[in-house]
């Protein structure tokens, strides 16, 4: 998974979308073994990270070495809710044939994921603050 282009991301995005769906849907069934959901698919509570979220995550995580603790502080979720997203991920990845292969460039703080970012031309809007 290097230097996809927006196209090829909106297509990985697409076809993970009814695998994270049905694996969202499967994971109460899993963990309590209980019948399926009976309420209309699409509502109840919003989740935290969306899928490009967590497709952005694990990457992020596994490629570059973020550690999981500064990533859920800069995404805004617990610790848990990452690390349980971005197994669920990797499973999918895994799934349609995707490898995250380690790069040379490995990152420990959100500084250095904003000075990776700024080096490789992405722009950083001012209103994020890089703390360690």
């Amino acid at each position: 998974m290097t230097g996809l282009t927006s196209r090829q991301w909106d297509a990985l995005t697409t076809a993970l979308a009814t695998p994270a769906d049905q694996l969202r849907e499967a994971r109460p069934a899993r963990r309590r073994h209980y019948r399926p959901r009976q309420i209309a698919p699409g509502t109840g509570r919003r989740p935290k990270l969306t899928l490009p979220d967590q497709l952005a995550a694990t990457p992020i995580h596994h490629r570059h070495g973020l550690p999981q603790k500064t990533l859920a502080g800069l995404l805004g979720v617990r610790l848990e809710t990452l690390n349980r997203h971005i197994g669920d991920i990797r499973h999918l990845l895994h799934q349609a044939g995707h490898a995250i292969t380690p790069s040379p460039h490995q990152l420990t703080t959100l500084d250095d994921l904003h000075h990776y970012a700024a080096a490789c031309g992405i722009t950083i809007p001012a209103d994020i603050k890089t703390t360690s």
